[in-house]
């Protein structure tokens, strides 16, 4: 497998080695089960992010079934999901406690 879901609802994979454009991935579940496949379109980091399916601008970044950012602007499936097109949003959706 070579690159992982945290969450079913998750939009983005963390890639299991370092990817270049054409590269087709099967995406496994925290099980290692087969749950998929996607096709890299940008090179992509050991232990980074794809995106598995369009995230349009604004949209959220969901990666262990949370709210890890917003997309500063369209992700296509394969892209490289990283600080150049998210936001993070990093503790926005803990509790506050005072």
């Amino acid at each position: 497998m070579e690159c992982i879901i945290m969450n079913p609802q998750d939009n983005v994979a963390t890639v299991l080695k370092k990817c270049i454009p054409g590269d087709k991935l099967i995406i496994a579940d925290t099980e290692m089960k087969e749950v998929g496949n996607i096709m890299v379109t940008e090179e992509i980091p050991f232990a980074h992010k794809v995106c598995l399916q369009e995230i349009k601008e604004g949209d959220p970044v969901i990666k262990y079934g949370q709210v890890i950012g917003k997309a500063k602007s369209h992700i296509l499936p394969g892209n490289y999901v990283h600080v150049h097109n998210v936001v993070s949003i990093a503790g926005a959706g803990r509790l506050q406690t005072d």
